[in-house]
């Protein structure tokens, strides 16, 4: 306890996230000696080789290769799996690692390392500033959750989280310029840009309506403004594809490619994957199951209590990013992963009162991550559950 008085209070931040980190590791080194042949391996693979299976050779692709020109597509004229599905910052600094000499698997791992210690540093000031009794243990659920192992992993997760949570303390700080550079790079490591934009408007509107004392006509101007460049940028990604592949609906028609196995050939329409989906999955009580789930989130973010503990900005964009995977995500076995930017939902848990419990909601949190790496990421013959 000394020492951890000692630290400065990033000291705290990198402490657990290096503690969590043993964690993950032990276990991802436990499942590659255990890990059979496969596609992406041999049996019983190093711990880099384990580390970078499933998106990250897709990842590998865009580095190497970049994105196709023409899209494929299968014997029935359906556009085929293809590398628009991965948007081009991670893949692009892996090319800029791999030209100085660094093999491209430790280039992939070197940055999801480095961005996860700069996520786990930047979420605990955030943290810090809304829950500050209770930030180490809030950073702690996001950093030994389930789908923990991610942020070690092949893959663009804890890039994106990294630059959520600077462009989230931006915007807490109104440190615009800051924020407007952000935005493009957050919007081209993962699909977020239309999210970010709906929960800059909702900042906008909470303040005009709320808080409006305390924030000048011209801080409300910029961030109207900051809203549209956040939705040109989510807008951009799908039209660069549109203009590259000549296809006006290249980048959709990717993405809806990967929930054509379980329900076959869909068109976006907002919310009907979640049904189609809740249908797949459990039929008719999984449409009731899916409505008190959302009935649920409604009623937790709807408190006054939630909203402090997050702090505006975190709470604005956990709606709006809700709303944008309601609108348009197909619940699979990535939903685990598609849920981690949502991570501000970890400080209702963390001010819940009474601390007899948390060592125990951590040790389940560490028992999901093995549940998580032999359900998704530990690879068994033709293994449909993609992490």
């Amino acid at each position: 306890m000394r020492l951890w008085a000692r630290l400065p209070w990033w000291g705290h931040a990198l402490a657990i996230w290096a503690a969590s980190r043993v964690v993950s590791t032990a276990l991802l080194v436990a499942f590659a000696a255990a890990q059979p042949a496969n596609v992406y391996t041999g049996a019983s693979p190093s711990f880099v080789d384990f580390s970078t299976m499933w998106d990250a050779r897709w990842y590998e692709h865009v580095a190497t290769h970049g994105y196709p020109d023409v899209l494929p597509r299968d014997a029935s004229g359906a556009i085929d799996d293809n590398a628009w599905a991965f948007m081009p910052v991670y893949p692009m600094l892996i090319r800029a690692l791999v030209r100085v000499g660094v093999d491209w698997q430790v280039a992939a791992l070197v940055i999801a390392w480095a961005a996860s210690a700069a996520f786990a540093v930047l979420a605990y000031r955030l943290l810090r500033e809304t829950i500050p009794q209770h930030a180490a243990f809030a950073l702690a659920l996001v950093l030994l959750g389930p789908v923990s192992p991610l942020l070690q992993v092949g893959y663009a997760e804890s890039l994106h989280l990294a630059l959520l949570a600077g462009a989230l303390l931006a915007l807490r700080h109104r440190r615009w310029g800051m924020l407007a550079a952000l935005v493009p790079l957050m919007a081209l490591t993962r699909p977020s840009g239309l999210a970010f934009a709906l929960a800059l408007g909702i900042v906008a509107a909470w303040a005009w309506w709320r808080e409006r004392p305390a924030w000048p006509a011209r801080d409300l101007r910029i961030l109207v403004a900051l809203a549209a460049w956040a939705l040109a940028w989510g807008l951009a990604w799908p039209a660069y594809a549109a203009l590259r592949t000549g296809e006006p609906g290249a980048y959709v028609a990717t993405e809806l490619g990967w929930r054509a196995p379980y329900v076959g050939a869909m068109q976006l329409v907002p919310g009907t994957g979640w049904v189609a989906g809740a249908q797949w999955w459990l039929g008719g009580v999984g449409v009731g199951l899916l409505v008190l789930l959302v009935g649920g989130l409604v009623w937790v973010l709807a408190r006054r209590t939630s909203r402090e503990a997050m702090g505006v900005e975190a709470w604005a964009w956990t709606i709006a990013y809700l709303l944008y995977l309601l609108a348009v995500w197909f619940p699979q076995s990535s939903t685990f992963r598609i849920l981690l930017p949502a991570f501000a939902l970890a400080t209702v848990v963390a001010v819940l009162p009474g601390r007899w419990w948390r060592p125990l909601v951590l040790a389940l949190g560490v028992a999901g991550q093995v549940a998580w790496l032999w359900a998704c990421w530990w690879l068994m013959g033709v293994d449909w559950t993609i992490p």
